[in-house]
């Protein structure tokens, strides 16, 4: 009897345990070094990524210390850094980018653009034969959207007739103004 309730007890800890780690302690990992690429880890998720408001931001460049001035941030709050979701201050900047998030790094500041302004500036450079250098971003503002289609949704298209969370991403290239539409998780459409 004895016997059997002690393999009970085994059998509810060891999943516990696994799920713990095995009690095993890790050192937590550190941010993302200053002009660092974004790279796939082993388990397909990208390092270098930062998690803010449940929108997913890469980090695109870096700025030296004394370009930023105290008086020109604004603090956002705590964001997560990382698969392991490491906490880092973020704050925005007087008079940078739109859309642009930025945290202390190493030696400077790391700026974070989110994945959504990303993508649509690949499809516009992909849809115009441009470097994606060659676009300006205009705007990102963070919208709600009637439907799943983000408000563009085509004629034979079915689209979920639910608010969705997202962007409204004004771009401008070759003296004309493009708009581009996301979801929070980086799925970016053109406007109609």
């Amino acid at each position: 009897m004895m016997s059997c309730r002690l393999l009970w007890i085994v059998a509810l800890l060891v999943p516990l345990l696994v799920a713990c780690g095995g009690g095993e302690e890790k050192a937590p990992p550190t941010p993302a070094a200053p002009g660092a690429t974004p790279t796939a880890a082993p388990d397909g998720r990208l390092s270098g990524t930062l998690m803010w408001r449940e929108v997913t931001y890469l980090q695109t460049g870096d700025l030296a210390v004394d370009v930023v001035a105290e008086d020109e941030l604004e603090r956002l709050g705590e964001a997560a850094v990382g698969p392991e979701r490491v906490p880092l201050e973020v704050f925005r900047r007087q008079g940078g980018s739109p859309g642009e998030l930025l945290s202390e790094g190493a030696v400077g500041w790391l700026i974070w653009e989110p994945l959504a302004l990303i993508e649509a500036r690949r499809q516009l450079s992909q849809r115009l034969g441009l470097a994606r250098e060659e676009g300006q971003t205009l705007a990102v503002e963070e919208v709600e959207w009637p439907d799943s289609c983000l408000g563009a949704g085509r004629p034979d298209e079915v689209c979920a007739e639910v608010i969705t969370l997202g962007f409204r991403i004004d771009l401008a290239a070759g003296g004309d103004t493009y708009e581009y539409r996301s979801d929070r998780g980086g799925h970016v459409r053109p406007a109609p």
